[in-house]
């Protein structure tokens, strides 16, 4: 089957923040151009599909099941509510059940994998229960805990994409010190005109009118000369 969708992000609507920031920021990634997409040459990842509906039981609906069925990789959001979610469960089972394990990626957003405490526990039913019984096919979930947001985010790229972690954050730190030194050259640039526009401008002239040609007159007191140029009047 065509995948049409890079991705599709598995979540309990508990962590919708953190779905929608996810998918904001693989939908807006651009990729190095030494990689090809293979979904139609794109130079993103897109689309992502996040599910936006209220279910969290019962059998996946047609639209649903054809949009996990045409995903290239599952990312599932981990945390103690998305382990507490059937819905979850079933999508991460689907994904298994049709041979691609491979192409599931575990993003930590909360609580921890395997835990002893059933209220910090963060993988979905079906996902614990499935390592568990095959531990050499274990996945290792990528925390937002230890790593941060950003190499967390990149991680995830890294592995959709089969490029090292290292080379795509080497690459991630440099565009996000050219934008840095972009956006300082455009505040110093912007304060720069705003003191230039901002300046008072005095203006000298000396005038010599031996021949009375100059478009001369006087002021209202009769003390001091106007000169008028271009309809503007200036007091001598």
């Amino acid at each position: 089957m065509e995948r049409k969708n890079f991705a599709f992000i598995s979540y309990n609507h508990n962590d919708v923040k953190w779905a929608k920031w996810l998918q904001k920021n693989l939908e807006n990634y651009k990729l190095p151009t030494e990689i090809h997409n293979e979904f139609e040459d794109s130079r993103f990842i897109r689309p992502v599909f996040r599910d936006q509906t209220d279910l969290n039981t019962g059998v996946l609906g047609n639209v649903l099941r054809d949009n996990l069925l045409a995903s290239k990789f599952l990312i599932v959001l981990c945390s103690p509510n998305s382990a507490k979610s059937e819905w979850v469960s079933k999508e991460v089972q689907s994904f298994i059940e049709w041979g691609r394990l491979d192409c599931i990626i575990p993003l930590i957003v909360d609580g921890q994998p395997n835990c002893y405490n059933p209220d910090l526990e963060c993988f979905p039913r079906y996902l614990k229960e499935y390592t568990s019984q095959h531990p050499e096919t274990e996945l290792l979930g990528v925390s937002i805990a230890e790593v941060g947001k950003e190499k967390a985010f990149i991680r995830v790229v890294s592995k959709m994409l089969g490029v090292s972690f290292d080379t795509l954050w080497k690459r991630h730190e440099r565009e996000r010190r050219r934008r840095i030194a972009i956006r300082t050259l455009g505040s110093i640039v912007a304060l720069f005109l705003l003191y230039w526009l901002g300046l008072p401008v005095q203006l000298s002239m000396t005038l010599t009118d031996q021949q009375h040609q100059l478009p001369f007159g006087t002021t209202a007191d009769g003390v001091g000369g106007v000169l008028y140029v271009i309809g503007n009047e200036y007091q001598l």
